[in-house]
């Protein structure tokens, strides 16, 4: 089995839900990119993402380490903005299996805190959302919607897809 990676926007629920697929398939390990990055640095997700460059790059690096063998299979969290590195992309789809989170945008809208998304300051949520929307529906082998309110339904979906 190869690792998995769940991509998506912010606030869909990739960090919930990709934590609890590791309770159900005890075989993986699993990895959030933003709390290894947070590790790394010592400082909180938000004062990083301040700084794309040096983020992108830890992105980048966190994921070369990945793809390296190891004893269990890797289930990994990653930041919304990962799929802003073609290499990345290719990566993460050559060495694992790509999953992407969908929610609704409304639903979105209420579940991002913009105190807590340096990328959000300047009230510009719709252009974000816009702007990904096509590197998004390139970047997965599978799409699933979240179902937010049930997230057993969700893992069922994952389940059937793998």
């Amino acid at each position: 089995m190869k690792n998995i990676y769940f991509l998506g926007f912010m606030g869909v629920g990739k960090t919930f839900i990709s934590s609890k697929f590791e309770k159900y398939k005890s075989c993986y390990m699993y990895c959030d990119m933003d709390k290894i990055s947070s590790y790394i640095y010592n400082k909180k997700i938000s004062k990083l993402a301040k700084n794309t460059t040096i983020f992108r790059k830890l992105e980048k690096n966190i994921i070369n380490f990945l793809k390296k063998d190891h004893n269990k299979e890797i289930i990994v969290s990653t930041g919304g903005g990962v799929i802003l590195n073609k290499v990345n992309l290719l990566r993460i789809n050559i060495y694992s299996i790509s999953l992407c989170l969908l929610v609704n945008k409304n639903f979105l809208k209420k579940n991002i805190s913009k105190k807590d998304r340096p990328i959000l300051k300047n009230n510009n949520f719709k252009y974000i959302i816009e702007s990904r929307k096509k590197i998004y529906k390139k970047s997965s082998l599978f799409f699933i919607k979240n179902s937010m309110k049930d997230f057993k339904k969700t893992m069922f979906k994952i389940f059937n897809m793998l």
